[in-house]
């Protein structure tokens, strides 16, 4: 019985080689068009079976393009649809700690007129709360972006070292 469920989590994970790469790409999405259209080109190639972390940094990734799409229409029609696809994936499963960070990320480099804000506080919260129980790499992605980033106090910083 171990062995079969042990097979069926090996199975529905995404491949760790695969979801490095996806995070080095979400860290510098941002940076320019070109890393914004790799990420989003990246997440749309791969089929995932781990549904909820692939739904959010497939969101993520077309809440980033839409920075760089000609026509507000759409600019508008990528952004929601990114947006509505995080918040789905942190409802199917609220305790994932990635997810989470996926959608503080992106909710803290939103422009305000957008009103995609109202979840920073519960994230961050659940971060601090939660930090001590994720894996070293996760560990190590949120104090990289928390060390940079202004949403943190030096207190909190310092937690997640």
């Amino acid at each position: 019985m171990k062995s079969i469920l042990l097979t069926l989590v090996l199975f529905l994970s995404i491949p760790s080689s695969e979801i490095n790469e996806i995070r080095l790409a979400f860290k510098d999405a941002s940076k320019n068009e070109e890393n914004a259209k790799a990420f989003y080109d990246l997440v749309k190639s791969k089929e995932y079976s781990e549904e909820v972390l692939y739904t959010a940094y497939d969101g993520a990734s077309e809440v980033i393009l839409s920075k760089y799409i000609d026509g507000s229409m759409e600019k508008l029609k990528y952004f929601k649809q990114g947006a509505k696809k995080i918040d789905k994936a942190v409802d199917q499963d609220k305790t994932n700690i990635e997810v989470r960070f996926v959608r503080l990320v992106i909710q803290v480099n939103t422009p305000e007129f957008l009103n995609y804000n109202k979840n920073i506080d519960e994230d961050k919260a659940y971060l601090l709360n939660h930090y001590s129980d994720c894996s070293n790499s996760i560990k190590k992605m949120i104090s990289e972006y928390a060390s940079m980033s202004d949403s943190f106090s030096t207190e909190e910083k310092n937690q997640l070292k």
